[in-house]
């Protein structure tokens, strides 16, 4: 039975790609019991990272794929590709477990990074999207109980002697699989994802000089009324009224 899956906080770089790439999705390899899902493990294809120029994540997809298919397999060994632009490609269903760690593919669930990280780095955005890939089966997939720590991401070094998924994977002060949970993707190269920071509350308002001149205008005003002869003071008695009034208001815009 296929698995549907949806992360919406990958938004628009999350692709369902099951049914386009070569060879079969959905019942290549070992059945899937859902209680037996204990890890989820990263990969490196060891291709070209293309689609960080030209955006065709689909051809890093493809070119996996028939890879795997020519030696043999009945389709893409991983369940999921994370190509060089951030698209997380969902390549092979859930309800089988592919080729990805040998005698182990019925344990775990395999996603594979787009380059060769003995040579190079991972993209900033991959690394950001694997973050948010393994988040979303350890927090939002109750239907894989056993899943549900960041301690079960491993690398397929941590099963087999390999050099996969590259050199930093869990060795030395600033590794690959740090970067993934703790979605430290700084310091990586183009592309970066794509995030939003919140715009500052503009500053308050600083009365312009224009209405501190006002203000000591009607100061001033007021005193000259209020050193007017007692005869004239019945005559003036609402003019020093609404000038009061004015002066609060100024000083409460002023404060």
């Amino acid at each position: 039975m296929p698995v549907s899956v949806a992360i919406p906080s990958l938004g628009s770089k999350f692709q369902d790609y099951r049914d386009p790439i070569p060879g079969d999705s959905y019942n290549w390899g070992p059945t899937i019991n859902a209680n037996n899902i204990i890890y989820f493990t990263f990969h490196h294809s060891v291709t070209k990272q293309t689609a960080k120029v030209d955006g065709n994540w689909k051809k890093e997809c493809d070119t996996i794929a028939n890879l795997h298919i020519n030696q043999g397999w009945g389709g893409v060994g991983y369940r999921f590709i994370i190509c060089s632009d951030g698209t997380v490609a969902y390549v092979g269903d859930l309800s089988h477990g592919g080729s990805a760690v040998l005698n182990k593919n019925d344990i775990m669930f395999s996603a594979c990074f787009v380059g060769d990280f003995t040579k190079e780095l991972p993209t900033a955005i991959q690394v950001h999207s694997s973050h948010l890939l393994a988040k979303h089966f350890i927090t939002n997939m109750p239907q894989y109980p056993k899943l549900d720590s960041w301690d079960d991401i491993k690398g397929h070094k941590n099963f087999m002697a390999t050099a996969c998924p590259g050199s930093n994977w869990d060795t030395g002060g600033d590794t690959l699989r740090d970067r993934i949970v703790n979605d430290r993707w700084d310091g990586y190269p183009d592309p970066k994802p794509a995030i939003s920071t919140p715009t500052p509350p503009p500053p308050p308002p600083t009365p312009s000089e224009d209405y501190k001149a006002k203000y000591t205008a009607l100061l001033s005003e007021f005193e000259t009324y209020k050193k007017t002869s007692d005869k004239e003071i019945s005559d003036k008695a609402k003019k020093i009224i609404e000038l009061q009034g004015k002066i609060e208001k100024a000083t409460i815009a002023l404060s």
